[in-house]
């Protein structure tokens, strides 16, 4: 008997001590708490895009810096955190986005880009998060990018289409995608 009570209490004990959580500890060690250090960094996910592409993405350097702004930078930021990652962004020719994705060098690619099923036989995409309104984009660039409405590509077979198409849908019923097209498409 006095065997069984100290294997448990053993037991007990060593789970206790090897769970940060269970000391508070909100995921930090206790040697991270203890020298005031932040949890291991996020993962890192990136993303490929073409910023040359107004309002979805471009280079906005009316501060001094040359920072990747517009729509679909806001929604990929969104994205990112929902799911607990760091968002990376690669800048690069739009004709280069998918072979991009296909080579591993980017996790996913956003720049208003149509599914089409030409591109639907190398990529996944998620579902449409924007159907893009007459004139609110350049001809020249509807020519280039597709008028079917913008999803994210993915390569084929991508572990995170669900997931962002968890996000998206969430976005779109919460009426934060709105929010943002307004944000985005309807500047003066």
């Amino acid at each position: 008997m006095k065997q069984l009570k100290m294997l448990t209490t053993l037991a007990l004990t060593a789970v206790l001590s090897l769970s940060p959580a269970a000391c508070g500890g909100g995921g930090k060690t206790g040697k991270q708490q203890a020298q005031g250090q932040k949890p291991a960094a996020k993962k890192k996910i990136v993303m490929a895009t073409s910023a040359d592409f107004p309002p979805y993405e471009f280079r906005d350097q009316s501060k001094g810096q040359n920072e990747i702004v517009g729509f679909d930078i806001d929604i990929a930021k969104r994205i990112a955190g929902e799911l607990g990652y760091e968002l990376k962004i690669q800048d690069m020719k739009f004709n280069g986005l998918l072979p991009a994705l296909q080579a591993g060098r980017a996790d996913f690619a956003m720049a208003g880009i149509t599914p089409t099923q030409d591109r639907k036989q190398n990529t996944d995409f998620s579902m449409v998060y924007y159907e893009s309104k007459k004139g609110s984009t350049p001809a020249k660039a509807e020519e280039q990018r597709g008028t079917g409405g913008a999803a994210i590509a993915f390569p084929k077979g991508s572990q995170y289409v669900s997931d962002f198409n968890r996000v998206l849908k969430y976005m779109k019923d919460s009426g934060d995608m709105e929010q943002l097209a307004k944000k985005w498409f309807e500047k003066k």
